[in-house]
């Protein structure tokens, strides 16, 4: 059942026709689903076989039918363990794909739009990943505790699929939406009959977490949206005035001033003096944090120099001051080094982050407390 969800999910990776190849795939694994149903169901009342701890129903037909010790037993269990793998892989194939439509609509985040290196949607594989670790870390790997869970998901996710099919034949009416539209209206019912008896039978048994997962989760959809439209009304024109101002600014030609961050002469300040020229700005400035050491051999090395004094040596005050003076463009500069081994990608992290740990880290500090100024 849950192949015919990932099908409907994922109508745009099949090959053109999309929908008639879809439609294709679904008819056969309905037939298919429904023929291994009604057989299944016969069997077990011919065979009169009864729920046992430890032993699933189709092993008991399997036993019956082909007998304890028989290849072809053994073939039945493969077979559904094959089975029950590629249903579990099937999350992974059609969520993935769900989550960049949700996002690329703006009710998740961006990244879940992005495909990997292997041209797959890498971020939702993992978040699906991390999110199934945990539950099998809070149920214990108790399949009979998540069973509710998975019923609840799947019914639920039928029942909002075929009620948004009778919403999309009410607004296309093409021909013959009646007709689909009030199949789609019947699957939907029944299904929500079948969510809403396991909601009940199995409230206290976990179904409550799906229902308030639900409620949440469209409470976060909606939230993530508003902000991504709350960013478009900022960043986008309203207005023919808006669009003016934009091309105004577009062709002006500000000062532009690079303020270079430094403490002392070595040659990643002089690399970094070579790259702000290399900007062509108004004015190339070197600024010194905490004193005037190396003031006289900076200003022959960079040009005009400055130094500023903090209390604690705290770079965000005298930064600050750079941020929000009426200059034109204020572009800082923050040397750094990398280091460079031939075993650096085969060190291990512990490795790594003992040599970053053994640097200063003020660029990142002083990048981070720039969004709090005025202004930027």
């Amino acid at each position: 059942m849950t192949g015919t969800e990932a099908i409907s999910n994922g109508v745009p990776a099949f090959k053109p026709p999309e929908s008639r190849n879809a439609a294709i795939t679904l008819g056969i694994m309905a037939a298919i689903l429904g023929t291994l149903f009604i057989g299944i169901t016969n069997l077990a009342h011919v065979l009169v076989v009864t729920p046992v701890t430890g032993d699933t129903v189709l092993s008991q037909v399997g036993r019956a039918v082909y007998g304890s010790g028989d290849l072809l037993y053994f073939a039945l269990q493969i077979a559904t363990m094959a089975i029950l793998v590629l249903a579990a892989n099937t999350s992974f194939a059609g969520f993935p794909r769900l989550a960049s439509i949700l996002a690329e609509h703006g009710f998740l985040p961006r990244q879940l739009a992005n495909r990997g290196d292997r041209l797959v949607y890498s971020n939702g594989i993992v978040g699906l990943a991390l999110l199934a670790i945990a539950l099998i870390v809070v149920f214990n790997a108790d399949v009979h505790s998540m069973i509710p869970l998975y019923a609840v998901g799947v019914f639920t996710g039928f029942t909002l699929s075929q009620s948004g099919m009778v919403l999309h034949w009410r607004h296309s009416r093409g021909a013959g939406w009646r007709h689909r539209a009030g199949l789609n209206g019947v699957g939907a019912i029944m299904t929500g009959i079948v969510a809403l008896v396991i909601v009940s039978a199995k409230f206290t048994q976990g179904a409550y977490l799906v229902v308030v997962t639900i409620i949440l989760l469209v409470l976060l959809f909606y939230s993530i949206h508003r902000h991504y439209q709350g960013v478009a009304r900022l960043l986008v024109p309203q207005n023919p005035q808006e669009f003016r101002r934009l091309g105004r600014l577009a062709q002006a030609a500000p000062r532009t001033t690079v303020v270079l961050f430094v403490s002392q002469i070595n040659e990643i300040v002089a690399r970094s003096v070579f790259f702000a020229r290399a900007l062509a700005p108004t004015d190339v400035r070197a600024v010194t944090i905490g004193g005037t050491k190396t003031a006289s051999r900076l200003s022959i090395a960079s040009g005009p120099h400055s130094a500023s004094t903090s209390p604690w040596r705290w770079w965000s005050l005298p930064t600050g001051s750079w941020y929000v003076r009426p200059c034109g463009m204020f572009a800082p500069l923050g040397p750094a080094r990398t280091t460079w081994w031939w075993w650096s990608f085969r060190s291990s992290w512990w490795r790594t982050g003992g040599r970053r740990c053994c640097t200063t880290r003020t660029r990142s500090g002083s990048r981070g407390r720039s969004f709090w100024f005025p202004g930027w």
